[in-house]
């Protein structure tokens, strides 16, 4: 879906639904994926970092664990596809969208009490550059998460693609790749699963 600045909310919510009984027809429930990664990350001590805003309704689900969500993006074409989902989950007042990109966060050391990016680490170019920042700004005792589809989502996610006419290209890295890298930066991992997605779940020592 094509998103310019003159998209509705009917388009939105449209497409939203559309997508949302694709994916039930293939057994994926994305409200489900989103409730995990919110017990994985659990009490949140400050704000929240999305890499990877998309289409916004993870940042949205975020808004209920973390005081405040900051989700980044690389490009603003979605955001204001974005900022009608945010606001439809009631959620504008607790999320701030920005452009920017994962090699380089526009922030300081340790200012988020937890990072995550979700179903973006397979479009990474480099992956391990995004893993150190979302190391560098959480907090010590911060929370990561990088979590993507399992094999069983990316293929109803290329479905979907594919009854568009298009192709749903997956690059960067596995989770558990993900995982391992963390790990020797010296974080205690471990790797969950959740419906159609597998996350790599990291903690930052405490100082």
């Amino acid at each position: 879906m094509s998103v310019s600045d003159a998209i509705t909310p009917e388009q939105v919510r449209a497409h939203l639904a559309k997508r949302r009984s694709q994916g039930e027809a293939l057994g994926m429930d994305m409200d489900r994926q989103y409730q995990r990664l919110v017990e994985l990350i659990g009490d949140v001590g400050g704000p929240l970092l999305d890499i990877g805003t998309g289409k916004g309704r993870l940042a949205t689900v975020m808004a209920s664990a973390a005081p405040l969500v900051v989700s980044l993006d690389p490009s603003d074409e979605d955001r204001p596809f974005a900022r009608i989902v945010i606001a439809d989950g009631g959620a504008a007042d607790r999320v701030a969208l920005l452009q920017g990109v994962g090699e380089r966060l526009p922030f300081t050391d340790g200012c988020f009490g937890a990072v995550v990016s979700h179903q973006a680490l397979h479009h990474f170019e480099d992956p391990a550059a995004i893993l150190r920042e979302m190391v560098r700004v959480a907090q010590p005792g911060g929370v990561i998460v990088a979590s993507d589809f399992d094999a069983a989502g990316f293929d109803v996610i290329e479905t979907i693609h594919q009854s568009e006419g298009r192709h749903h290209p997956i690059e960067g890295w596995p989770v558990d790749r993900a995982a391992a890298f963390l790990a020797d930066l010296g974080l205690d991992v471990r790797v969950e699963s959740g419906p159609m997605m597998t996350a790599a779940v990291a903690r930052l020592p405490v100082r």
